[in-house]
């Protein structure tokens, strides 16, 4: 058995919780670049010590702004695919390409940069932390930006109200809701200047 990837239409209306202004950190992309490959793997494996091939010959290409899902059943390459897609490993062979850039022959420092400012993740269990406001989780996920925590919370307040938890900026986690808590992790994602 293996991972698939199930391609979704993005809707060109955005919802009614969208501010008039863009956020001030995500720059709007110009309709020509609209369609441009923000992630392509080219015959991607990975194999594990103990003969394990998590990944044989994956070929996928994802535009800008596309909204994919994996899936697959239990062990069968889903969360090995996106932790390559997030560079957080290398594949085995093949080639990774994200937002143009071959991550192969990529430094780590040019990778933790990469992920810093061009990828953004959602975790499955959200990885808030607890002690801290739904506007710091979400600042705090700029950290590696460099940009000054005033710069960094005013870009949250911006993120999280246009999810529509203007009203719940300073609940930590445990004050919120699972849907609540799944677009603080949203927020947190997306807040940086890129857009993968």
């Amino acid at each position: 058995m293996s991972a698939e990837v199930d391609r979704t239409e993005v809707p060109s209306e955005r919802p009614a919780i969208q501010p008039t202004e863009p956020l001030a950190a995500v720059p709007e992309v110009p309709a020509a670049q609209a369609d441009r490959v923000a992630v392509r793997l080219d015959d991607v494996t990975k194999e594990y010590p103990g003969g394990v091939a998590a990944l044989r010959g994956v070929n996928v290409e994802i535009a800008d702004r596309e909204q994919v899902a994996v899936i697959g059943p239990c062990g069968s390459g889903k969360t090995t695919l996106l932790t390559i897609m997030g560079t957080l490993e290398r594949p085995t062979t093949g080639a990774v390409h994200i937002v143009g850039q071959e991550v192969g022959v990529a430094s780590d420092s040019d990778l933790a940069g990469l992920r810093a400012y061009g990828i953004g993740f959602v975790f499955q269990a959200f990885h808030l932390q607890e002690q801290m406001t739904a506007l710091d989780n979400v600042a705090n996920g700029m950290l590696y930006t460099g940009q000054p925590l005033r710069h960094r919370r005013d870009v949250a307040r911006v993120a999280l109200e246009r999810v529509g938890l203007e009203h719940r900026i300073e609940f930590k986690p445990k004050q919120l809701s699972g849907g609540e808590r799944q677009r603080v992790s949203r927020s947190r994602a997306r807040s940086r200047s890129g857009r993968t």
